[in-house]
């Protein structure tokens, strides 16, 4: 007689339920074993490892701060003008108000550069150079006009330079 799979499912929840019921008793015989080695030997739990040392010092989660709030609307509201503009500042901003007249006092935009852009760095000293010449190639594969140029040869010239090579010639 053929199996059905409800007659399959069942026989696997029966044998589940008795591996599990297998499980806890042998769990149980192993925790009462340990148990008695515990108390025979007078083992800790920092000599199993199972707890930090005495005098251990245990990591502390460290907090971001959150940055500065420089808007705010007097209702607690407030906005430190990183990342996207909140809902209720936008809102306000759709009703014809500036965002000038939510900086809070002692922020950096309320001293008047909240549009401000901040001015470029240089990246270091600056090299003279004659007029016309071209900043030296960065890199192992020289320069883009190098490059260029390689790839505007016909292909006959590119043939002359690199030669194709025999099989079972060369290195």
């Amino acid at each position: 007689m053929a199996k059905t799979y409800s007659a399959v499912m069942a026989e696997i929840n029966k044998l589940q339920a008795e591996a599990h019921a297998l499980r806890q008793k042998e769990v149980a015989g192993v925790v009462k074993r340990i148990r008695e080695a515990v108390d025979h030997y007078g083992l800790t739990a920092a000599d199993l490892g199972l707890a930090p040392a005495r005098g251990a010092r245990r990591a502390v989660a460290t907090r971001k701060t959150a940055a500065e709030a420089k808007y705010g609307d007097g209702q607690g509201n407030v906005w430190g003008g990183r990342g996207p503009r909140p809902a209720w500042l936008r809102e306000a901003l759709a009703q014809g108000r500036t965002l000038e007249e939510f900086a809070l006092a002692g922020s950096a935009a309320s001293a008047g550069d909240a549009g401000a852009v901040p001015a470029k760095k240089r990246a270091g000293p600056a090299t003279k150079r004659k007029a016309g010449q071209l900043p030296a190639a960065k890199g192992r594969r020289g320069s883009s006009a190098s490059r260029r140029a390689r790839v505007a040869q016909p292909a006959e010239a590119q043939a002359q330079e690199n030669p194709p090579q025999e099989e079972g010639a060369g290195v």
